[in-house]
């Protein structure tokens, strides 16, 4: 297991009308209910803290985890994310993921 810090970054597309405010606080409550889900200590990925960095035109999850690997835990940050998502149909489409970078800070390898 490893501790690990991931980014993934959801991105509206080129053509929206840039987020407002409101927007981008239901944004912001979106995706942090998405990540406290992975706060519980039973699951393969555990996310022990994490942050929300909304803009204009998207966001930045950052998650500080612990996984097996950057690989497992950005795909299930980006799973929850993708969930929150499609719960908003017109909101979320033509958005896109993209995982960001990976640091592991402490790894038992």
């Amino acid at each position: 297991m490893a501790v690990l810090t991931v980014e993934v970054f959801a991105l509206a597309p080129d053509t929206a009308a840039p987020l407002n405010q409101s927007q981008q606080y239901d944004l912001f409550t979106r995706f942090t209910d998405a990540i406290t889900v992975l706060t519980t200590p039973y699951g393969p990925v555990v996310v022990m803290g994490s942050a929300v960095d909304t803009y204009d035109n998207g966001a930045l999850v950052h998650a500080l985890c612990v996984a097996t690997s950057g690989e497992e835990a950005t795909e299930t940050v980006a799973a929850h994310l993708e969930t929150a998502m499609a719960a908003d149909t017109e909101t979320f489409a033509r958005w896109e993921l993209a995982a960001g970078r990976t640091s592991v800070l402490c790894s038992d390898n």
